[in-house]
């Protein structure tokens, strides 16, 4: 999911188990003109993509935020291809898009003849203002090192994509699901630093605590040393251990419970170091 997509203070009973990679606002407009701020668009036409897409969802509140609004200037509903074919026809002045770099349409758009890519100005002022949003600097260069593009640093903002599940989700599928995340989403990019991403810095909805343990400690030692049955068994039982309330006149007898199964896992443990067992969680 796409920062910025739940409203802020909904609780929409949903939490981030990891953000995944920067999905840049990439505004383009024709070479003869020439915009910094989003304020300069009034009287304009504007592409701010399709009812329900991130790049809309994105867009309106910034434009907003800037006075541009249907009443002053020219929303154009349309994807991100007919988009770009509208600028280049001159039939939209400004075309807005979010996603990654690698994305056809927007590598189509930084190379096509007459189009330049906008820097926005302030760029540090929508990340004070919306919690969803990071200012990123496209360097010179960095698209195309042979045609010097883009040919100055270009400021950006953007948002990221996040993985999210309902509150609830077990913690042993949130090992799982952040094992997989994270050799997939941690390849260096425009923006993105090797080892950056996947992480749990909040974007603008509550992170699990799961994550957040599973990215600090990493993967648990039951899910580690046994099988995953045998180790979701095992961490249910802590579990519901550990949540049991009881009258005072039963502390002690929790007590020793508790303690028994901390005596259990120590011994598991130290059997598995003598034992050298191998490492899985299938």
């Amino acid at each position: 999911m796409q920062g910025g997509v739940v409203p802020r203070h909904d609780d929409a009973g949903i939490v981030m188990l990891a953000s995944l990679y920067y999905e840049p606002l990439w505004i383009f407009h024709r070479d003869a003109a020439r915009f910094g701020r989003l304020n300069e668009f009034a009287g304009r036409r504007i592409t701010v993509g399709l009812p329900g897409s991130g790049t809309r969802t994105f867009a309106l509140p910034l434009l907003a935020a800037n006075g541009i609004t249907p009443d002053n200037a020219t929303f154009i509903d349309a994807g991100s291809e007919e988009a770009l074919q509208l600028l280049v026809a001159g039939r939209a002045d400004i075309v807005m898009l979010v996603g990654g770099g690698a994305m056809d349409t927007i590598q189509r758009a930084l190379h096509a003849p007459g189009v330049t890519l906008m820097s926005v100005q302030r760029a540090a002022a929508y990340a004070r203002r919306f919690p969803h949003i990071t200012r990123l600097v496209l360097p010179a260069g960095t698209v195309d090192l042979a045609r010097d593009l883009p040919p100055n640093d270009v400021e950006m903002v953007a948002t990221e994509a996040m993985l999210v599940a309902r509150e609830g989700l077990h913690p042993a599928l949130v090992n799982l699901l952040l094992e997989v995340v994270r050799d997939a989403h941690d390849d260096q990019g425009y923006f993105e630093a090797a080892g950056e991403f996947p992480n749990t810095t909040q974007v603008d909805i509550p992170v699990s605590p799961a994550a957040v343990r599973h990215t600090r400690f990493g993967t648990s030692f039951l899910y580690r040393t046994f099988p995953f049955w045998v180790a979701t068994f095992l961490d249910r039982i802590e579990r519901a251990v550990t949540g049991i309330r009881v009258p005072a006149s039963f502390a002690s007898e929790a007590y020793t419970l508790r303690e028994h199964v901390g005596l259990v896992r120590r011994a598991i443990v130290a059997k598995a170091a003598t034992m050298d067992l191998p490492l899985h969680a299938d």
